[in-house]
């Protein structure tokens, strides 16, 4: 554990948050203000560290610890300038966000050491993404740079350039400051995780507007198991960043100088992951149209934060997003057909099917209503039990309340709404009775529809705009819904259904609060609510939470990459015994899982990606040299050599060649066994 290196996160964080706000009217509640700066920090340092790289600014936590103090330093400053100042009156308000912020720090060291638990149950890291983000982010604290060098053969770092590296970079300047890679990927990324609880926190306090049931969509959102889980990828970034960003552009509406952290923050979300921008550009694309359509004006000051969030991330994707296109992309679109007469849609289909992506499936009514203690562990499935029954409540209670609305206000809604709404209702109503002999799915999706379509012609609850938050969570909801059911539907495209999880527990954790207050409306004896608000929290809990709580503790599986189990114990072996970053040379060329391990091996290095490229044509002698040269104290012959080989020099060659250099290079009298298992041999290099 570095404790140095948690220290200086922070100061990165907050101090950069600091300098991103010091101009904007600041929240009122102490808690408030010092996540949004935390949250703003976040995206700051994200979209910083990418302008420095475009710059050739080394990514150097110094310069990083730089930056944050200046921030620190104006801030103790201004706050010595305002020492003599009169304190606020106390307020009944201050006093219950207090009492919430409290709730909220709970939840999220409850979450945080949930996630802590799980990830360090197990000495590896998980399937696949975490050890190619290991292997990006060692390039980023060694070479202090995202630019992968030309000697580095193509498709070894998966995701450096064209990919956006800023998640890689993050964890690679924290890294500096930390001996060991893996404990800083575990415990940053658990941390990131966690802080979504208190970023959700602040953003639904703006965006609904009222503390109360802004805790309860907290609470929910803490609570549901579709959310994040401890596993390392980027979406641990992008997600929590998302509601920052949310965040900011609702406070544009109380302070216009807003717009410089809104942009910020934005633009630190649009360089972490590439797909994910495109479900977050349309939930904000329907946050932004919804605002225009109730307020009947075009929102400049949102508009200006997004302009100004994508002109900051071209600094990133001016130049990569070509490269990117091709690399990602062309493969798909080849499946359309090379001739020129394959249509714009067929092409479309072809780079975005309904079932792309590694956990993509067709979902049915259990994986939506029962969460289970065994589940996906990159983005478990599921809402459980009693929150999927209040929200579809809420749903009903609300169409119900809505139809009498508009009923009700016939003679006042002009005709064109007034049919509008009607039609809506009776077309859902009709595709919605057909749909529930085939899925309740579907029959939820069109409820979603008449719900939305309903708000839009006319909003019953208030003319205000404290409750726009209403549709916007509904608009949410049904294109979530419907993108995690892209197979399920069998939709002409799809974008990684399985993702979509995290994004719909959003939506649904924003609305829970909405269907809770339609029962709580039924009774007007405070007792009665305060009992029906707590069987709600403690059967969520129940039946959402505990799942949660299991999966996420629960052992994971390591990579599917290696020959056996002996092979994996030998790899676990190095990481116990060995000091981290000692120079390990992997036969197989499976540097990943070994830079994991908490190992080090530069296979960007033009000498090692020489040595490495004739390896089958190497005496035991000629690689005892060059390993020697390198500075390299272990070589491992591992078994996995045998499945990697084959792609560069065939089956029969590997066959017939590596198991006599594999016995040659043992028995070499420049090598010493340090450990032999069963698909791994170390040699520890005299």
């Amino acid at each position: 554990m570095s404790v140095i290196t948690i220290v200086l996160f922070f100061v990165y964080t907050w101090g950069l948050g600091v300098l991103a706000t010091f101009f904007c009217r600041q929240p009122e509640h102490g808690f408030e203000r010092n996540v949004a700066r935390l949250g703003i920090g976040l995206g700051f340092f994200s979209i910083l560290a990418i302008i420095f790289n475009l710059f050739h600014i080394p990514l150097d936590w110094k310069i990083f610890a730089l930056a944050g103090s200046i921030g620190i330093l104006i801030y103790c400053l201004k706050f010595l300038r305002s020492w003599k100042k009169q304190e606020h009156a106390f307020s009944s308000k201050l006093a219950k966000n207090n009492i919430y912020a409290v709730i909220v720090l709970v939840l999220f060291l409850f979450t945080l050491s949930m996630h802590l638990k799980g990830a360090f149950s197990y000495p590896y890291l998980e399937d696949t993404d975490p050890w190619e983000h290991a292997l990006g982010a060692k390039y980023a604290a060694v070479e202090k740079t995202a630019t992968p060098p030309p000697s580095a053969t193509k498709g070894y770092f998966a995701y450096l350039a064209p990919y956006p590296p800023a998640y890689d970079a993050l964890l690679g300047i924290l890294h500096q400051t930390s001996p060991s890679l893996s404990w800083t990927m575990k415990f940053f990324n658990a941390l990131m995780v966690s802080l979504a609880i208190p970023f959700f926190y602040i953003f639904a306090g703006k965006f609904i507007s009222h503390p109360d049931k802004a805790m309860f969509a907290t609470i929910v959102f803490s609570f549901i198991p579709s959310f994040l889980s401890h596993f390392i990828w980027s979406h641990a970034l992008i997600v929590p960043l998302f509601l920052v960003a949310m965040y900011a552009l609702e406070m544009i509406q109380e302070d216009k100088r807003w717009i410089v952290p809104g942009a910020i923050a934005l633009a630190g979300m649009l360089v972490v992951q590439p797909t994910k921008i495109a479900k977050l550009g349309i939930l904000l694309g329907l946050y932004v149209v919804i605002v225009c359509i109730v307020e009947k004006k075009f929102l400049w000051n949102p508009f200006a934060a997004l302009a100004g969030g994508t002109l900051l991330s071209l600094a990133w994707w001016s130049s990569n997003f070509s490269f990117f296109f091709k690399k990602n992309i062309s493969g798909y679109v080849a499946k359309a057909g090379d001739q020129a007469s394959a249509g714009i849609l067929a092409k479309l289909k072809a780079m975005f099917p309904p079932d792309i992506g590694t956990g993509t499936r067709a979902y049915g009514f259990d994986d939506f209503f029962v969460a289970r203690t065994q589940n996906m562990i990159n983005n478990p499935i599921g809402i459980g039990t009693a929150l999927s029954i209040l929200v579809f409540i809420g749903m009903l209670l609300l169409l119900f309340f809505l139809i009498r609305h508009l009923l009700q206000q016939r003679d006042e809604t002009s005709k064109l709404r007034f049919f509008v709404g009607a039609g809506s209702i009776a077309l859902s109503f009709l595709f919605g009775i057909f749909s529930l002999f085939k899925s309740l799915g579907a029959f939820a999706y069109m409820l979603l529809f008449a719900l939305l379509a309903l708000f839009l012609v006319k909003n019953p609850l208030s003319r205000e705009r404290k409750n726009v938050w209403i549709p916007i969570s509904l608009a949410w909801m049904l294109f979530t819904f419907l993108g995690a059911n892209s197979l399920t539907f069998n939709l002409p495209v799809g974008l990684f259904a399985f993702r979509f999880w995290m994004l719909l527990a959003i939506a649904i954790a924003l609305f829970a609060p909405a269907a809770l207050w339609f029962l709580l409306g039924f009774s007007q004896n405070q007792w009665v609510k305060w009992a029906i608000i707590g069987i709600a929290v403690v059967s969520i809990g129940i039946t959402s939470a505990y799942p949660k709580y299991k999966v996420n503790t629960a052992q994971w599986g390591p990579d599917g990459r290696w020959s056996s189990m002996q092979e994996l114990q030998g790899y676990i072996w190095l990481k116990e015994n060995l000091p981290p970053n000692t120079k390990v040379f992997p036969f197989s060329g499976e540097d990943s899982l070994l830079t994991g391990m908490d190992m080090f091996v530069c296979g960007w290095c033009q000498k090692e990606s020489s040595l490495r490229n004739s390896l089958l044509n190497t005496t035991s002698e000629e690689l005892h040299g060059g390993l020697k040269s390198l500075g390299y104290q272990y070589l491992l012959l591992d078994g996995m050599s045998f499945k990697t080989f084959p792609r560069v020099y065939g089956e029969n060659a590997t066959r017939e060649i590596l198991p006599q250099q594999f016995q040659d290079i043992a028995s070499s009298s420049g090598f010493s066994p340090a450990l032999q298992v069963d698909g791994l041999v170390v040699l520890k290099i005299i």
